[in-house]
């Protein structure tokens, strides 16, 4: 269940990068949007305080990888490493979804329908799995 949340959790986050580059195309998430929309996005997206949690999800990340390349794997261990990464990252993600919120609750009406036609225009065009989700 974790997994799945985690899973689902990280796609939403992905289609809500502001600038979206996959398969060598670029879409503007912040097309149709005012100027003040653009900015208040802009800011939540480049807020910074997650970053110190970044670093504690990469050590986590290199402590699951040192188990899994010792020559005996220690289960009881390797599943501790991993439910510690899943805590920093189910941190992260809540926190990202907190700034979301603000953010989105700072647009107009007008703003967040263009955001949304954008995630979907994203989500319509993009390769692979994601493209074909509905």
């Amino acid at each position: 269940m974790r997994t799945r949340w985690l899973a689902g959790g990280v796609a939403l986050l992905v289609m809500a990068a502001p600038v979206w580059a996959q398969g060598g195309r670029v879409t503007d998430a912040f097309a149709g949007m005012s100027p003040e929309g653009r900015r208040v996005m802009s800011a939540a997206f480049l807020d910074t305080r997650s970053e110190p949690s970044r670093e504690a999800a990469s050590a986590a990340r290199e402590r699951v990888l040192a188990l899994l390349e010792a020559d005996t794997l220690d289960q009881r261990a390797l599943g501790e490493a991993m439910r510690a990464e899943d805590d920093i990252l189910i941190t992260q993600l809540n926190q990202r979804r907190q700034r979301m919120m603000q953010a989105f609750s700072q647009l107009s009406a007008a703003d967040r329908k263009a955001w949304v036609r954008a995630v979907r225009a994203q989500r319509d065009t993009a390769p692979g799995a994601m493209g074909r989700r509905r």
